[in-house]
């Protein structure tokens, strides 16, 4: 649940070195979240080993996944 409505979610994985199937079950929970706002969601900092399991999920077609900090951090 999202008590404030921002603009942009940004999960970063800044920390995170591992993301299993079960972790991006949050990352979808999420996602449901903040659509239901209007909010856009986007993981930023998304290395080589964090990477590979949303894009097998197919979380990138509802949400964009960059490498380092994204659009909203220019």
């Amino acid at each position: 649940m999202l008590l404030t409505r921002p603009p942009v979610l940004d999960i970063d994985l800044t920390r995170v070195a591992c993301l299993s199937s079960d972790r991006c079950r949050a990352v979808f929970i999420a996602l449901l979240a903040a659509r239901h706002h209007g909010t856009r969601v986007i993981v930023t900092h998304a290395g080589f080993r964090t990477r590979p399991t949303p894009t097998r999920l197919g979380l990138t077609r509802v949400l964009d996944i960059y490498e380092e900090a994204g659009p909203c951090h220019s």
